[in-house]
């Protein structure tokens, strides 16, 4: 008697916890959504108007630096890369519209 107790008073803590779970995963899924659609409008806002400006400095390196460009280039940006004698021949220094070496 006291196992059975013990088993349903289990399946009641996993519900418990499945139902959190759910709860969780639902207001991330709003928040993710709010993103992409705050996302949308900024990148439209970009496409639109004048721009502050049209060249961005990435002084970031490696996939970060790609990362960057590529997104700066989708919104019409100029990219320009800064770069260090070992870096002189990486992925972002390639993918910039305009290196310059430190």
């Amino acid at each position: 008697w006291t196992e059975g107790r013990k088993a349903t008073k289990s399946r009641n803590q996993l519900a418990d916890m499945a139902m959190r779970n759910l709860a969780r995963f639902r207001s991330y899924r709003l928040s993710l959504n709010s993103s992409i659609k705050f996302s949308h409008e900024f990148s439209t806002a970009w496409t639109e108007g004048p721009r502050p400006f049209d060249t961005l400095l990435v002084a970031n390196r490696g996939e970060i630096a790609c990362r960057v460009m590529r997104t700066a280039k989708r919104l019409g940006l100029r990219t320009v890369a800064v770069y260090s004698q070992p870096d002189s021949d990486a992925a972002h220094v390639r993918m910039a519209d305009a290196a310059v070496r430190l």
